[in-house]
């Protein structure tokens, strides 16, 4: 006799993320995720007109988007962290960009506390080294976050966070914004960004503690 047992996930269990690198603790939750693994996603989100907000979140509820940059083009999804046969959101047009471009997504941390935010990046040559994050509760103040400095390379290791804390003003919230922003016009090669030099961001986690 073959014995099948079947796993079903919820959105409050726990679970890692495929190889992505993060595995949550067993009180740690994923609230949201962006992999960008999803083909069916991808193609919907680089059909005219070609808008990274209609790619929903692999794994939760969340909108994300890019603001001030250009999703694309002609490549909208190019190689992942995860390398060949991955995926990742890919961007152009970040020059004059400081303090006014950025990669961002709203979420709700509603019944979640120590929130906790993954994600990673990479440039080209020419393209945005230097990103910050911030969070706002209205899309309209918006505060920097801790030791969320990013310095992005030509790959995705030191553009990337792990699990860094954010706020605890971040907790149990209906809507919370977070966004990637440029605090720099220096490209990865110490010039100024030019209107070609792209960015990538993948593997988008944000995890939290049920409030019990």
């Amino acid at each position: 006799m073959i014995s099948i047992t079947i796993i079903i996930l919820t959105s409050d269990s726990a679970y890692s993320t495929g190889g992505k690198g993060i595995n949550p603790s067993e009180e740690d939750f994923i609230l949201v995720s962006w992999t960008f693994e999803n083909e069916s996603k991808r193609m919907t989100t680089a059909k005219s007109p070609p808008d990274i907000s209609k790619y929903t979140a692999d794994k939760g509820s969340g909108i994300i988007d890019l603001i001030g940059a250009a999703f694309g083009p002609p490549y909208f999804f190019t190689q992942g962290a995860g390398g060949k046969g991955t995926y990742a959101a890919h961007s152009d047009s970040w020059d004059n960009g400081a303090d006014k471009k950025y990669w961002q997504i709203t979420i709700s941390t509603k019944r979640y506390k120590n929130i906790k935010l993954s994600s990673k990046q990479r440039s080209s040559k020419t393209g945005p080294r230097d990103f910050k994050v911030q969070y706002s509760l209205d899309k309209n103040t918006w505060h920097d976050i801790s030791k969320s400095s990013i310095t992005v390379s030509e790959s995705f290791t030191s553009g990337s966070l792990k699990e860094l804390l954010l706020p605890s003003s971040c907790e149990n919230q209906t809507t919370l914004s977070i966004r990637w922003i440029m605090s720099s016009n220096f490209s990865i090669e110490g010039k100024i960004v030019g209107k070609q030099g792209t960015n990538r961001i993948d593997d988008i986690i944000v995890i939290g503690e049920r409030i019990s």
